[in-house]
Order: structure tokens, then C-alpha cells, then sequence
């Protein structure tokens, strides 16, 4: 099966940023065809587990003729990503430890780690947290979990989630983007618990490089160009993310609290995918109509709500005094890198909660 991101994985694969790093591709005897997006979008919740188990053999013959035909060197390791748990059971065949590798930051880890603790060695039942005020006390955290913010996931018991989680203990090792600047409280408290393996911060990982579309470039030099023209240290930049977006009531909150503030602001507005889909989000055709009735006319001089709007450049901007971003770890480590000093972060939650969570120097 053919899915629709594998042109957007060919043209990263087809160039490696490094000499030492090789694609292997591994392919099956049998020809399948593609699927359009609208037919990956129907394919049901539980389709990743199965998916995966069936490649375990290919994987298996693939990783085992690399070592056959390599003697000067040996596979050091197996390092899987979050959901590809199934393939411990190769590296443990053929004698080979296995690092889990973790794009988000330690403190969503340790939240995982506990929640799935609570399930499978407390018996807890977590759906019967759904739509409680209540809180948990986590060890990564300094500060009780509220469950409306917890992964939405976990309140669904026909999710593999937590069963993928689950499985991360009985690797060699949790990497995560992330470093000791930033989550120092995280990386003492889970690196002090004996029944999680050793954690490796390797962060900040960032796609500092642009694979841009037509539509991105022209939103880049429409951004960077309205930036220009404002004071320095002026804007607020609302980030949350390609793959993020909010819902139509919150968008409404978010315009009026922005509209309140008086401050200037930068916003790029993502339409939410419908919902139980794989879709990812996109560009509203008119944002008036999900925005507050004359939000963008009054706000028009001090403000600009645009479908994209290129991070990097945008946190690196001298004209961009702080930020509010659902995904703070990353886009800290963003800042950090691009040079955004003496700004402030906000984190907001899933359930809209925001909170300030650090000041640069």
C-alpha cells in the first residue's frame, strides 16, 4: 500500500545530509497500489499496529543481509520511533539493542510513561478521568497534571497508545529532543526512577532547512515583510505548529484576548482537519468566518493573520518580542537557536489553559 506522504518521504530520503547516512529501502515482492488521501483518511484508527507487524519479516531479512555482507562493521543499534515498538522483536532476534527516538519533549514523555503506569500496574481505569476536574501528581512535572489537559488518546480504550508507551521500557534507552537547559526537572526525575531505561536528551533537533511550497514562499516574504515594518520586540507570534490548529470556539477566545491586549501580533490561522481523520490541517478559504465579526479590520494596523507563517525566520525576527506556542519544548529550543533572547514563552494546554513558562535573559 502506496500511502500519500511517501513522495514527501522519497524527496527527503533521495538526498542524505550526510555522507555516513544510507537509505535502505525495504519493499515488499507484491506491487500495491497507491491510495488517495481521502481513502488513507477512512482507514480505521487501528490500522498502524498491523501495518507495522507486517513489515517485521522484510525488516528482518533486510537488517540480516547488511550484516551478512558487511565485515568490517556491525549494526551498533536498532532506534525506532514511537510507534514502530514491533520492531524490538527483530532487534531482539538478531542480538541487537533497541533506543527509542522521541521528537517531543521529556515532560509529555513522563506523562505518558505514568499514565500508562496507572493503567497497567494500578489498574486504573483512565476513561473514567474523561470530562473530570481532577489532577494527578507526576513525577516530571512540579506541579499536579489536570486530566483535561492529558492526551485524548488515553480516554479511548480501543487506542494502542499506551500499549506503544508501554513497550518503551523494555528498550535500551528513551532519546528525546530535548536538553538539560530547558527540562532539567524532567530529565533528574525520570533519569532517578529504576523502571525507566536511561534517557539521552539530544536536543534541540530542529528542520532548521526549508522544503517550502509555491504557497509557503509567498507567505514567507509576506511575514517577513510585515515584521519588518514593526518596532522591535513588539510582536506576539502564536505558534502552534503545520500540524497544529484550534477548534472554532477557541479561535474566537484567541481573538478576543488578542484584540484585549492591544498588542501587536502575528497569527497563521490553521483550519482543523475534520474529526478521526489523518488529515492535517490547512488554510481557511475566508478567516472572517470563524473569526469574530470585525476582528480583522479592527485589528488591521497593529495585526496579521496569515494560513503559514515560515517559524524559524519568524522566532529569529528582531520585531518578534514573545510567543504562544501548544508545543513549547520545541519551539523554545527554536527560539534559543534563532537567537530570540529576552522573550517570553507561553505554553497553552489542550484544554486552552495558558500558562507563562520561561523569559529569555
Amino acid at each position: 500500500m502506496k500511502l500519500p506522504m511517501e513522495g514527501k518521504i522519497s524527496s527527503l530520503t533521495k538526498n542524505p545530509p550526510h555522507s555516513r547516512v544510507n537509505f535502505v529501502k525495504v519493499q515488499t515482492q507484491v506491487q500495491h497500489d497507491s491510495i488517495s488521501t481521502d481513502q488513507w483518511m477512512k482507514l480505521p484508527k487501528d490500522f498502524v499496529r498491523p501495518a507495522l507487524e507486517s513489515q517485521k519479516d522484510l525488516v528482518r531479512d533486510a537488517v540480516a543481509e547488511i550484516m551478512k555482507s558487511s565485515s568490517s562493521s556491525k549494526i551498533a543499534a536498532f532506534v525506532i520511533d514511537m510507534f514502530c515498538t514491533s520492531m524490538m522483536d527483530v532487534a531482539h532476534e538478531l542480538g541487537i539493542p533497541t533506543y527509542v527516538f522521541l521528537p517531543i519533549g521529556l515532560a509529555a514523555v513522563g506523562l505518558m510513561l505514568h499514565l500508562q503506569s496507572l493503567r497497567d500496574d494500578h489498574n486504573m481505569d483512565l476513561t473514567e478521568y474523561k470530562n473530570l476536574d481532577a489532577e494527578i501528581c507526576v513525577s516530571a512535572f512540579t506541579k499536579p497534571v489536570p486530566a483535561a489537559v492529558w492526551p485524548p488518546s488515553v480516554f479511548d480504550k480501543e487506542s494502542d497508545l499506551l500499549d506503544f508507551i508501554k513497550r518503551y521500557r523494555d528498550t535500551q534507552g528513551i532519546i528525546v529532543n530535548s536538553f538539560l537547559e530547558l527540562e532539567s526537572h524532567q530529565i533528574m526525575s525520570l533519569s532517578n526512577d529504576h523502571k525507566i531505561p536511561p534517557i539521552y536528551p539530544l536536543g534541540p533537533i530542529l528542520q532548521l532547512g526549508g522544503d517550502q511550497t509555491n504557497q509557503e514562499n509567498q507567505n514567507h516574504t509576506e511575514s517577513i515583510g510585515w515584521l519588518d515594518k514593526q518596532p522591535h520586540s513588539s510582536v506576539v507570534y502564536l505558534c502552534f505548529g503545520s500540524n497544529g490548529s484550534v477548534d472554532g470556539d477557541q479561535v474566537k477566545e484567541i481573538a478576543v484576548a488578542l484584540e484585549n491586549s492591544g498588542y501587536r501580533f502575528l497569527w497563521p490561522l490553521r483550519k482543523p482537519p475534520p474529526r478521526e481523520s489523518f488529515e492535517f490541517p490547512g488554510e481557511y478559504e475566508n478567516p472572517e468566518d470563524v473569526l469574530t465579526k470585525g476582528f480583522l479590520k479592527r485589528t488591521a494596523e497593529r495585526g496579521k493573520v496569515i494560513g503559514w507563517a515560515p517559524q524559524m525566520a519568524v522566532l529569529s525576527h528582531p520585531a518578534v518580542g514573545g510567543f504562544v506556542s501548544q508545543r513549547v519544548e520545541l519551539d523554545v529550543g527554536k527560539s534559543m537557536v534563532g537567537g530570540t533572547h529576552g522573550r517570553v514563552a507561553v505554553g497553552c494546554g489542550a484544554a486552552g489553559q495558558c500558562v507563562p513558562v520561561g523569559k529569555g535573559d
